[in-house]
C-alpha cells in the first residue's frame, strides 16, 4: 500500500522517546502551497494523535513532515522526513493527436490523450467549435487509464478555432478531472489551410555577404522565413528565430548559392499528416 491520501478524514499519529513539557508542533509541508498544520493531542506520555480533514482546497502532491517538541527541562528536539503523497485533484490531460490543425472534410479523425495519472472512469470528451460541439466516441485504454484513443466526426463543425472540452475523468480517490494542460486548442478547416497572420513593424538591413537582418513583432504562431526564386512551400529553415526583446524577433538569412531571395513570407509549422507545412502567403 502506498503512502498516499485522497479526500477525507486523515488520522496522524506520533511517538516520541521521552515525556513533553508541551504539546508537540507537528506539520506537513508540500512542495507547494501552504503548510498544513496537525493540531496534536495528548493519548499518554509518549503519544500523541491529530486528525486532518483533507479537500479540494488543500495543497496536492508530496510533502515533508516537521516536528518540534520540547522535554521537561526545555530541551528541544526537531525533526524531519517524507510524509504522505496528498491527492485532492483529477487527471490532467495532455491531447497528443490531433495535434493544431485538423481538416474536417477528411472522414472521421483519430484522437489520442494521456493522463499524468490513470483515470479510473471512461473520460467524456468533445470538440466544441462556438455553439456546436461533437464528441470523441469509443474512448479505451489499454493500460489501466493512462492513454486513452478514441475517434471523433468534425463534418458539421465550422471552420476556424475549436477546443477540446473533458469531463468525468477520475482517479482512485473519485477526483474529478477536467483540465487539459497541453493540446486543448485546434484549428479546423475545410478546403485549406488558414495562412498565418502577417508580422507588424517588418524592417530589414542588408549585412555583409548578401545577408539580411530581418527585424517584426510576434504575431501567433508564423515564423518568417526566405522564398527562393522558384517560391516552392518546403522553407529554407524551420529554426526559431531570437531576439533579445521578448516583444520583438529577429531573424538572418544568408542567400544561396547562385540563387536570390524573391520574397519574405510567413510560415506556421504545423502537422498533418505527421509533415509539417506552411502558408504560401507573401507580403
Amino acid at each position: 500500500m502506498d503512502n498516499s491520501f485522497g479526500p477525507g478524514s486523515v488520522t496522524v499519529k506520533l511517538a516520541v522517546t521521552e515525556t513533553l513539557k508541551e504539546l508537540p508542533f507537528m506539520s506537513l509541508e508540500p512542495q507547494a502551497g501552504s503548510p498544513i498544520v496537525i493540531p496534536m493531542w495528548k493519548v499518554d506520555d509518549t503519544h500523541y494523535q491529530a486528525s486532518i480533514t483533507l479537500d479540494a482546497n488543500s495543497p496536492s502532491g508530496p510533502t515533508t513532515w516537521k516536528f518540534s517538541g520540547k522535554d521537561l527541562i526545555g530541551n528541544r528536539g526537531n525533526g524531519s522526513g517524507t510524509g504522505p503523497t496528498i491527492d485532492v485533484k483529477g487527471p490532467v490531460a495532455t491531447i497528443n493527436a490531433p495535434l493544431t490543425i485538423l481538416k474536417t472534410t477528411a472522414g472521421p479523425a483519430t484522437v489520442a490523450l494521456t493522463f499524468d495519472e490513470p483515470s479510473v472512469s471512461t473520460p467524456v470528451l468533445e470538440l466544441r467549435s462556438g455553439t456546436t460541439s461533437v464528441p470523441v466516441t469509443g474512448l479505451v485504454s489499454a493500460d489501466g487509464g493512462i492513454h486513452w484513443s478514441g475517434t471523433l466526426d468534425p463534418s458539421s463543425l465550422p471552420e476556424g478555432s475549436a477546443a477540446f472540452v473533458l469531463s468525468g475523468s477520475k482517479d482512485r480517490f473519485d477526483n474529478v478531472g477536467s483540465t487539459i494542460k497541453i493540446g486543448a486548442s485546434i484549428i479546423l478547416y475545410r478546403d485549406n489551410p488558414p495562412a498565418p497572420t502577417v508580422p507588424e513593424g517588418l524592417t530589414a538591413k542588408s549585412l555583409k555577404a548578401g545577408a539580411v537582418a530581418l527585424d517584426w513583432g510576434r504575431f501567433g504562431d508564423a515564423r518568417i522565413i526566405g522564398s527562393i526564386a522558384e517560391e516552392k512551400e518546403k522553407p529554407l529553415s524551420l529554426q526559431l528565430p531570437t531576439s533579445s526583446d521578448h516583444n520583438r524577433l529577429t531573424r538572418i538569412l544568408r542567400p544561396l548559392t547562385g540563387r536570390g531571395f524573391t520574397a519574405y513570407l510567413p510560415w506556421a509549422p504545423r502537422q498533418r499528416e505527421r509533415q509539417e507545412y506552411g502558408s504560401r502567403r507573401s507580403f
